[in-house]
């Protein structure tokens, strides 16, 4: 199913130009702060000048990457201002908040280094779920320049806070609990 897709989009003009792209040779930073990141895939569109960040997820059930990165806010979301800078409210007009800033901050990275800046870059998912008919390749359209700077704003309010000490509100889930091994086992 891969190489299926693989096929069609080449057909369709894009070259892959990079793969495990390390973010941190090209030096964009935040605040600061050099992204330290590895980029999946990179592709060129040369006739449609235009990039293409894709990042491959294996799981059972694929996500789009839209609902990988936002969730619905919650009203208390937008009022507390522990968690406004959180959020966005896209063109929709339905307020989000982002759980994740992986692909618009890979966006922002290759916007910083690429040679044209005029090419657009666009971001997506491989979705590779063990289901081989489920496979599917998903282009976030939805992800524009407005969107990838609000990102870009919340990452840096997120630095912001670090330095300032300020590690509120806490997470909703032990998701990423560097120590739930010490507890709970493997």
């Amino acid at each position: 199913a891969f190489a299926a897709q693989q096929a069609a989009l080449r057909k369709d003009g894009w070259i892959i130009k990079g793969t495990e792209v390390l973010t941190e040779a090209w030096g964009f930073q935040l605040e600061g702060i050099v992204l330290h990141g590895k980029i999946d895939r990179i592709d060129h569109h040369e006739g449609r000048n235009e990039w293409r960040v894709w990042d491959y997820k294996t799981g059972s059930t694929p996500k789009p990457p839209a609902k990988a990165h936002l969730i619905r806010a919650k009203d208390d979301d937008t009022d507390d201002e522990q968690r406004a800078w959180m959020c966005v409210t896209p063109a929709d007009g339905k307020t989000q908040r982002w759980t994740d800033l992986q692909l618009p901050l890979y966006a922002l990275a290759v916007e910083h280094h690429k040679a044209d800046a005029k090419a657009k870059v666009s971001v997506g998912y491989f979705n590779l779920p063990s289901a081989v008919g489920d496979m599917e390749a998903v282009v976030w359209e939805e992800l524009d320049a407005t969107l990838r700077e609000d990102a870009r704003r919340c990452a840096e309010t997120a630095i912001q806070r670090i330095r300032e000490g300020i590690f509120w509100p806490p997470a909703e889930s032990g998701r990423f609990d560097d120590f739930a091994h010490l507890i709970l086992g493997d």
